[in-house]
Parts: C-alpha cells; structure tokens; sequence
C-alpha cells in the first residue's frame, strides 16, 4: 500500500512539475526573440555645420547665429561653404538697411565643402531687427551668388 501511495504521489509531482516547469509551452519549442537595433547617429554639431552637406555643389549655408538669435557685439558666426575661389563675403545690415558691419572670409573650394568662421562687431543705441547676409560674389560680374539672409535682433 506505501508503494502505490508512493507511486501515485511521484505520478502527481511529474504532472504539476510539467506545467510549472514548461511554461504551458511544448518542449523543445524555439520562441522567437525580439530584435533590437541601435543606430548611432553624430549629433548635428559633432562636426559643426559641415557635418553632411552635399559635395561637388556649390553652397553656403550658416549653422550659428539662428535666425531671430538675440546677439551682442561681437558674435561669431559659423558656417559651412564651398564656393569659388572659397571667397565668402558677409554683411551685417540695421533696420533700415544701413551696413553695421562688413567682410569676407575664406571656406571651401572646389566642390569641397569646409567650415568658416567669423566675428562681427557692431555698434546700436538700442534694440533691434537686423539682418545678416552672406553669400558668394561672383568672380564673372559681381551679383550675389548663394546668398543667405538672417533677421536677427541686434542688441546694444
């Protein structure tokens, strides 16, 4: 008799440890995992305003100061050309259009877009709109070639 109560209680541990231990899955079954992905991705600034522009195009294009940016005398402004002979020539205008300040600086040539980098000084009483241009002069006749405008509110 403590052989069948034996028997019967060991039958009993089988069958809970079977559905405790499988999970109600059937044995041997392979259950997909989730695939993770990471993309690493630079962050815009890891290589300034150059970071992926489109080669063997001629451009210009600034990364700092943002349009509407409050800025102070002076500021430093940042960029991204490739022009011809690398000339990038900027100016800053008040509100009535007046320079403030002017100059040029020297990029990327040749299809090969590089960095630039200046500051500008300037002089106002109080506060206001003015903007930044900065394009490209063509060599063959003068006219503005790639320009780019930026509102910014100047402040004393």
């Amino acid at each position: 008799m403590c052989h069948r109560k034996g028997l019967a209680a060991a039958i009993v541990m089988l069958i809970v440890a079977a559905a405790c231990g499988t999970g109600g899955d059937q044995a041997g079954e392979v259950r997909p995992q989730p695939t993770v992905t990471v993309t690493v991705t630079a962050s815009p600034d890891a290589d300034g305003p150059c970071a992926d522009p489109p080669s063997g195009t001629d451009l210009i294009f600034v990364g700092q100061p943002s349009p509407g940016e409050r800025v102070t005398s002076p500021f430093t402004v940042d960029g991204c050309s490739s022009t011809f002979e690398a000339n990038v020539v900027w100016e800053l205008l008040d509100a009535d259009g007046g320079t403030l300040a002017d100059g040029s600086t020297m990029g990327g040539t040749m299809g090969q877009p590089e960095r630039f980098s200046f500051d500008v000084e300037f002089d106002v009483t109080g506060e206001e709109i003015g903007t930044l241009r900065v394009y490209e002069s063509s060599a063959e006749d003068g006219s503005e070639l790639h320009v780019n405008s930026l509102p910014l509110v100047l402040q004393p």
